[in-house]
């Protein structure tokens, strides 16, 4: 869904937006999704989380969110770039504010805007191998902020069943409507990275907690 800078602005593509942005609210709302009871903690409670998925699982978010966190708030860490743009107006069709930038770009400015996010009491949603990868390896950044802020991890993995994988670098997987979807929901406490002896660890293991199998 690339789109140059500014298309948002201009009528035809604010048009296109709003005919895609049903489309795709009605596809998220057909599919059959299961979520570990474990889910329960982030559901029903009220401190804030931050929320970690690879980014090849980005698509169903907005979707999953919805469902289980209608009470909650959420702002995302979103790319700069012109995908970004597409999906921080999605978000913002379901709630969902979007802090842009990435590790690379802006990446004092998106820290700070986490930092403030946490302490006002939203979730905070990342992918750490993104915006660009490499697929499935966490880079820093997510493990800083749950230590900074005492802020627990809310992993979340997905199956699926029927499903396209897009030849993109992440090999984003779309999941076709009416399809399903089991969606594993673990913690990982600010005390467990502690625990560990370098960002290098932290990282292995928030790799290993989220899965590595990214075939």
């Amino acid at each position: 869904m690339a789109a140059p800078r500014g298309l948002l602005g201009r009528l035809w593509g604010r048009l296109l937006f709003a005919l895609l942005s049903v489309v795709i609210r009605l596809w998220w709302r057909s599919l059959f999704i299961r979520i570990s009871p474990s889910i329960g903690r982030f559901a029903g409670g009220s401190d804030p989380f931050l929320v970690a998925l690879w980014h090849r699982d980005i698509f169903s978010i907005g979707e999953i969110n919805r469902r289980v966190g209608a009470k909650r708030r959420m702002v995302a860490m979103v790319s700069p770039s012109g995908d970004g743009e597409w999906l921080a107006a999605l978000f913002a069709k379901v709630g969902i504010h979007s802090i842009r930038g990435s590790s690379g770009r802006g990446a004092l400015h998106v820290y700070g805007e986490a930092l403030r996010s946490l302490k006002s009491g939203c979730d905070v949603a990342i992918t750490p191998d993104g915006p660009r990868g490499p697929v499935c390896r966490c880079k820093r950044g997510i493990a800083q902020l749950s230590m900074k802020t005492s802020t627990p991890i809310l992993i979340l993995s997905t199956r699926y069943g029927a499903a396209l994988r897009l030849s993109t670098w992440d090999r984003m997987y779309l999941p076709l409507p009416f399809s399903r979807l089991h969606v594993e929901a673990s913690y990982v406490e600010p005390d467990e990275l502690f625990a560990l002896q370098s960002q290098e660890e932290q990282n292995a293991f928030m790799e290993n907690r989220l899965s590595t199998k990214c075939a």
